[in-house]
């Protein structure tokens, strides 16, 4: 899947402990909660080594919360399972999958016989509807998010990850759609699309954008990439192509393929703009997607991935100057991390691509064609109990998969205590019930995926998918870069939670940073 251990960072000292210790530099005991903004936000895919690697270029947003904030450059999930609804729901409530309940991006559901998605929920179709709607909620998320009792606005390009990072109450949530290549929200959160959202379609329409839009890199961006352009196992979903320039103009899937280049970060500050000024909230969620999409499609160390992160720091850092505006810069504070890392691509770095269907295939071959309910690429249904053994020495058997555990293995264990740190990663990303039987993944630099390929796939156990930057920027509260500590990315819930004024999310046990 992924590797990246790359540090050259600022002449700072940094520090590192696994997660959940109280961090070196506690939060400044005078100082009284920020009352005016707070901001939880999300880069979705920037693992800790792609983020160290660039942090002394960047000159927009990222360089600003480097001088103003304390930044962790090395970040810790606790579980295994390292996707966007685990983590968005990880950073929004500060419990892992096993106490969260959601277990993935989504889920075999054996009563329903088919995968269900984490935010489906026909009981609230999208407003303004669209075809195809299966609706939009929390429902599945079994715990609270931070920010419950305040005004809060969720904005992201993704529907998941603005939905879970927020609370279920005194919460707006909103996302792009791009079957209507606009920002929509649900009857969850309002009985019709508000006056804002529509007054943002009509003086910042998208549609017209993606008939013009050419992506060129910037001049930089050549010697900041690992890798030519045009690399080996670049994929270049959404018909963009592997090969700079990428155009949306005659795209037929450009209101979908806008979505892997830096016009959405800049339609997203957009909207974090007009909801500031419309909603007013107390809290603000917002996640940037980014990256993560022009991730899978060309891969962390690609041109594209690269470009884009830069020109995200642009975005980013012209979101904060409205915040400075509005709010003044004593007048907002802010938690920066990602919902996961990311992997290099196996084609650098020696590894592999394991298939899915090689695996299903040598689970039929040696337990018989109906032994499954289901697989993915992290989880396996097995239709009878008795099977289960036999489905595990199959897949234990395929080249590149480097563990397999059946999730019963765990159930005597509710805390996942006293377990090897693998086996406990694992058991923290099971959920009972909506979990396969079996958990299982690839060896370090492998990628397992089904065909067609994506140039990487997180979801590992290892450190370049657990390891992301967390950072903390609140007046008053000295600067500083630390490489030595590794905070348990759990903690960011419980210091959102304190810069509200506000008790901890009631799924939060981790101290606040």
């Amino acid at each position: 899947m992924e590797l990246r251990a790359i540090r050259k960072l600022l002449p700072l000292t940094l520090a590192f402990v696994l997660g959940g210790c109280p961090s070196s530099t506690p939060p400044p005991k005078a100082a009284e909660p920020t009352k005016k903004l707070v901001v939880l936000m999300a880069v979705d895919q920037l693992p800790a080594w792609t983020f160290a690697r660039h942090l002394s270029s960047f000159r927009g947003g990222f360089a600003r919360l480097a001088k103003e904030g304390v930044v962790w450059t090395h970040g810790r999930y606790p579980y295994a399972a390292t996707i966007t609804a685990l983590g968005h729901t990880a950073l929004g409530t500060g419990a892992e999958p096993r106490r969260s309940g959601v277990a993935g991006n989504s889920w075999f559901d054996r009563s329903a016989g088919r995968w269900v998605d984490v935010t489906e929920d026909p009981a609230h179709l999208t407003v303004p509807p669209h075809p195809h709607d299966d609706g939009a909620s929390p429902k599945y998320r079994l715990l609270e998010a931070t920010g419950a009792g305040k005004k809060v606005l969720s904005l992201s390009h993704k529907e998941r990850a603005a939905i879970l990072m927020a609370p279920s109450h005194d919460a707006f949530a909103a996302w792009y759609e791009p079957n209507q290549a606009a920002f929509v929200t649900s009857t969850a959160y309002a009985p019709a699309r508000p006056a804002w959202l529509d007054a943002l379609a009509k003086e910042h329409p998208i549609a017209p954008r993606l008939e013009t839009y050419t992506w060129t890199p910037l001049p930089e961006t050549p010697s900041r990439a690992l890798v030519p352009d045009d690399a080996p196992g670049e994929t270049g979903k959404y018909g963009l192509g592997t090969k700079f320039p990428h155009t949306l103009a005659g795209n037929k899937k450009a209101a979908f393929a806008m979505g892997a280049t830096p016009l959405a970060s800049e339609v997203l500050v957009e909207a974090v703009i007009a909801g500031l000024d419309a909603v007013k909230p107390e809290l603000l969620d917002v996640s940037f997607s980014a990256h993560d999409l022009a991730a899978h499609a060309w891969g962390q160390e690609s041109w594209e991935a690269t470009d884009l992160l830069f020109r995200m720091d642009e975005a980013v850092g012209k979101m904060f100057d409205a915040f400075d505006a509005r709010y003044g810069k004593d007048g907002w504070s802010l938690v920066m991390s990602a919902d996961h890392g990311g992997p290099s691509m196996p084609e650098r770095v020696g590894g592999m691509r394991v298939d899915v269907a090689d695996v299903e295939q040598a689970i039929k071959a040696s337990v018989g064609s109906d032994a499954l309910d289901a697989i993915d690429e992290r989880m396996i249904y097995v239709k009878q109990p008795d099977k289960i053994d036999a489905v595990v020495a199959a897949v234990k058997k395929v080249s590149g998969i480097g563990f397999v555990f059946r999730a019963d293995m765990f159930a005597s264990n509710a805390e996942c205590k006293d377990l090897p740190e693998l086996e406990r990663s694992v058991c923290l990303s099971i959920y009972p019930g909506r979990s396969g039987d079996i958990l299982y993944g690839p060896t370090e630099k492998t990628l397992v995926m089904r065909r067609p390929f994506e140039a990487d796939l997180h979801g590992t156990p290892y450190d370049y998918d657990r390891e992301v930057p967390i950072i903390v920027r609140e007046p008053h509260r000295a600067a500083r870069v630390i490489d030595d500590e590794k905070p348990s990315t759990l903690r960011v819930a419980p210091t959102i939670a304190r810069l509200l004024g506000v008790p901890p999310p009631p799924g939060a046990k981790e101290p606040p940073l």
